[in-house]
């Protein structure tokens, strides 16, 4: 008897869980990738404050998405992002180990894919991606010898293409690319004297150009382009000048036809070079202030009409300053705040801007503007 009841019981779970999984929901590809998302930030742990250290970076793919990464205290490459209509969702811990500030740079249509990139704990090239129908992959080791934070820069037909530079062990620049065709080539020596980071812009139809900046060992701003129908440019510019930062460039005009150089001179103020294919070079410009890291800066409006330029101020405040082609410069506003890192800025749509830096205690903060409603308050992220 006891036989028999145990098999009544045994066949009505079964039945039980056959008729759950022929009620179970069908899930589409684009559920499956928010799924292998959330699974990875459920495993490394989710926190609603992070301990960061470096230069956060942040980019904004789309009127409604707002992604910021940084390094932690742990070596981790740590992301928060923030959809409209939903706000700031919790940080999460993308793993690695990573011994520089990461550098983000988003690509497809509507910015769908985003490609970060860091120095790993060899003086090794790593990176991670996203997109958002897979979600994230792994890290790849891209190998080299570098000595600076990478940074990125996307050209070709709808981003099919990445460049990244950054300092190689002799104080050259060193360069690698990839191609969605292709995939990723070997390393490149462009050669040069460099003691900053570099930072390069892409121009003309489909990023068909290059422009690479840098600091250079007299304090000079140095310089080497590139253009896809002659390759790289055999020797290097010497752009004079006196900077203490590594420099930070802009692409505006229409077909990018004009350049703006910005980095921080001897007396802690702004100084600025501008080119444009008309004219050639510009002499030096002192934008004044008294900054204490090195700048960021974005172009907006019609064919890049204007420059918004943000620093960390002598009192540890974020301070701005900007252009547009028809007034020219204003005069450097403070924004407040409490800030212990450079900070960094995007725009977002044609008429907001995003900023975040580091705070007082580690944290990540964040502030932001729009036309209509101008400069809100401080968050704490």
């Amino acid at each position: 008897m006891k036989k028999k009841i145990y098999l009544k019981v045994w066949v009505a779970v079964l039945a039980i869980s056959m008729l759950g999984l022929s009620c179970k929901k069908e899930v589409s590809p684009l559920e499956r990738a928010d799924s292998k998302a959330e699974n990875l930030a459920a495993a490394a742990g989710r926190l609603t404050t992070v301990a960061i250290i470096g230069d956060p970076v942040v980019i904004a793919r789309n009127q409604v998405a707002v992604d910021v990464f940084a390094r932690g205290v742990n070596n981790h490459l740590w992301h928060r992002k923030y959809r409209e209509g939903s706000g700031w969702v919790d940080w999460v811990d993308l793993g690695g180990y990573i011994t520089s500030s990461p550098y983000a740079v988003f690509r497809g249509t509507n910015g769908n894919g985003i490609n970060v990139f860091a120095m790993g704990a060899s003086n090794n090239l790593v990176h991670i991606w996203y997109t958002d129908s897979q979600g994230w992959g792994g890290w790849d080791d891209l190998g080299g010898n570098i000595t600076s934070a990478p940074q990125a820069v996307v050209r070709g037909v709808n981003g099919n293409g990445i460049n990244v530079f950054a300092k190689g062990a002799n104080n050259n620049l060193v360069h690698r690319w990839y191609t969605d065709a292709q995939g990723w080539g070997g390393w490149d020596d462009l050669g040069g004297n460099i003691i900053s980071a570099p930072y390069a812009v892409v121009r003309a139809t489909n990023g068909s150009g290059i422009n690479v900046f840098a600091r250079g060992v007299n304090n000079n701003l140095v310089h080497k382009w590139y253009t896809d129908a002659q390759g790289w440019v055999a020797g290097w510019d010497n752009l004079g000048g006196n900077i203490i930062s590594a420099p930070l460039a802009v692409v505006r005009g229409v077909g990018g036809s004009g350049i703006n150089v910005l980095a921080v001179g001897v007396s802690n103020n702004l100084v600025h070079k501008w080119y444009t294919d008309a004219q050639g070079w510009g002499g030096w410009d002192d934008l004044g202030g008294t900054i204490i890291s090195r700048p960021s800066v974005v172009v907006r409006g019609t064919n890049g009409g204007g420059i918004n330029v943000v620093a960390r101020g002598a009192n540890n405040n974020l301070v701005h300053k900007w252009y547009t082609d028809t007034h020219g410069w204003a005069s450097w506003e403070n924004l407040g705040g409490v800030i212990t890192s450079a900070p960094y800025i995007t725009t977002r749509g044609t008429s907001g801007l995003n900023v975040v830096a580091i705070g007082t205690a580690d944290n990540l903060v964040h502030k932001w503007y729009t036309d209509a409603t101008n400069w809100g308050g401080w968050d704490n992220l």
